[in-house]
């Protein structure tokens, strides 16, 4: 495995990124961690303390997002659909992947949390005439569309992610060291 700046991203003893994809990113002094994990040889021991602190990681980013959906959609956070039998906020997930050390928070487990993120436009249906064939009756056309409301961007996980990169980094840290410590070292 190397040292974690060389399993992440190649870079060794800068700031790098757990995630350096387009979407979120955390920063963490990767020679910090290097020099603590320097001291244990096996590779599989390493791999278990980085996934470790990367889903502790993720794990305060997941408490976070629900807090901050919590306050902005407020008694409708608890509903539980019909077609959904879960409450509406346990569609904030956490996902961890233990062969590529990664942990992934994802608000997509419930698909009406991304119109909550990013807001709707003014929607409408269209009025037309339709024709019920089995029992015999026909609508005409009204030609007006009927008005469904807009949805405003709350951007919850926006600013969950914008607010806990300290908390991200602390709770990933404590984890490493408790591990450490778990192991003697």
């Amino acid at each position: 495995m190397g040292r974690l700046s060389e399993y992440i991203n190649g870079a060794r003893g800068k700031t790098v990124y757990l995630n350096n994809s387009k979407h979120f990113n955390i920063g963490i002094d990767s020679e910090q961690v290097d020099n603590m994990l320097d001291i244990l040889d096996d590779e599989d021991i390493k791999r278990d303390i980085l996934f470790k602190a990367v889903k502790a990681g993720g794990k305060e980013l997941q408490s976070t997002a629900k807090d901050y959906f919590k306050q902005r959609m407020g008694e409708s956070a608890n509903h539980v659909s019909k077609f959904i039998k879960a409450p509406f906020v346990d569609g904030i997930v956490l996902k961890g992947d233990r062969a590529y050390c990664e942990a992934r928070v994802s608000i997509m487990k419930d698909f009406r949390m991304k119109f909550f993120e990013k807001g709707t436009e003014d929607r409408y249906i269209k009025q037309k005439g339709h024709s019920d064939l089995q029992r015999g009756r026909h609508s005409e056309n009204t030609g007006k569309p009927n008005y469904r409301g807009r949805i405003t961007g709350k951007w919850f996980f926006k600013d969950a992610r914008a607010n806990s990169d300290s908390q991200i980094n602390e709770a990933m840290i404590k984890t490493i060291d408790n591990q450490l410590k778990k192991y003697g070292i």
